[in-house]
């Protein structure tokens, strides 16, 4: 069953609603210029896709903007698969896609999002990178849920207990506070209640990164971690010149490392299901004979 129109949301004036044929809106402002989306038109069969536009067209001909997603917008929305933003978008509500178990595609765009509502993606299967300009998380945001990576952006301040109970696999720490500790983060959850804490990687919050095939990169073309973490067979990309400390999982039963790589940071001692290391002729000498001491090296 779609969920029709947000039950909590403040619109301005008397609760006045609109419809473009698709999606319900609410003023936000006397002269009606801005607007947030309340849910699904109810003609609409519950489409597994929905995007959300920069502007809308009143009867008018009057232009607004889309500035908002309200409080339960699409609460409970089993159909919905994907969403598409556009530029507009800097706040998102309370439960506005909790439970939309079925949303594994959300494209954010150019939106500058600095506000996620308490429990906003709970009990989905959401995973995206948040934009830099996110400034607050609410509690439980991503409650019940399992994004593969999830970073934190280094202007988020406001986000105690964003991740109660969700259970992301690398955790990545480029805001600027000040104590960005489990507790800060997890909330209530207590270490016997997770089947795991999260690979938590702290990021100088001046460099940037890439990711390519699930690999990490920072600005310097150091490897930071690989996604999956538990992955069996790890090929570095080419380009990388570093690998960091603890980037690779110690369960890492094969890897191949291009020539462009000239130093890994790590204990080699702590890769003991390592079987094989395939390295290129070209690569680096010092690098290779390191290599050797500990694993099985084929040239390529």
């Amino acid at each position: 069953m779609c969920h029709l129109f947000a039950r909590n949301t403040k619109i301005y004036p008397h609760d006045e609603r609109f419809s473009d044929g698709k999606l319900i809106y609410g003023f936000l402002n006397p002269k009606r210029t801005v607007v947030t989306v309340s849910g699904l038109d109810p003609s609409l069969d519950c489409p597994s896709r929905i995007r959300i536009p920069s502007t809308v067209t009143l009867p008018d001909s009057s232009c607004c903007k889309v500035v908002a997603i309200a409080d339960n917008a699409f609460e409970g929305n089993e159909t919905l698969r994907e969403i598409n933003l556009t530029g507009n978008i800097v706040s998102i509500g309370r439960k506005a896609f909790q439970g939309c178990r079925n949303l594994d595609r959300f494209d954010i765009g150019a939106c500058q999002i600095e506000e996620i509502g308490e429990e906003c993606f709970s009990d989905s299967q959401i995973s995206f990178m948040l934009p830099e300009s996110v400034r607050q998380i609410g509690r439980k945001a991503f409650h019940n849920s399992y994004p593969m990576v999830f970073a934190i952006p280094k202007e988020a301040t406001r986000i105690e207990g964003a991740l109660e109970e969700c259970y992301t696999k690398v955790l990545m720490i480029e805001s600027e506070l000040h104590d960005p500790t489990r507790e800060l983060l997890f909330g209530d959850t207590r270490e016997s209640q997770r089947d795991w804490w999260p690979y938590i990687i702290f990021v100088n919050s001046k460099c940037l990164h890439q990711n390519q095939n699930g690999m990490l990169l920072e600005r310097n073309d150091t490897l930071l971690t690989c996604v999956p973490i538990d992955m069996k067979h790890v090929v570095v990309p080419y380009g990388v010149e570093i690998i960091a400390e603890n980037a690779i999982n110690e369960s890492v039963e094969e890897i191949t490392i291009p020539d462009s790589v000239d130093e890994w940071q790590d204990d080699f001692e702590r890769f003991w299901r390592l079987k094989k290391v395939n390295v290129r002729s070209t690569g680096s000498y010092q690098l290779r004979d390191s290599l050797s001491e500990y694993f099985n090296v084929s040239m390529q």
